[in-house]
């Protein structure tokens, strides 16, 4: 949960910095959500 977090924060950065970088942070977010294991959750 922390990593998408992380993405939102620079996906924001990147969109009020211009935009460009949502060329990067975006794509890096798909494959990070394709590739991460799931992880169980303990209750």
């Amino acid at each position: 949960m922390l990593p998408h977090v992380i993405f939102a924060v620079l996906h924001v950065i990147a969109f009020c910095a211009g935009g460009f970088g949502l060329l990067i942070t975006i794509p890096l977010h798909l494959i990070y959500t394709a590739v991460a294991k799931p992880t169980k959750r303990s209750r």
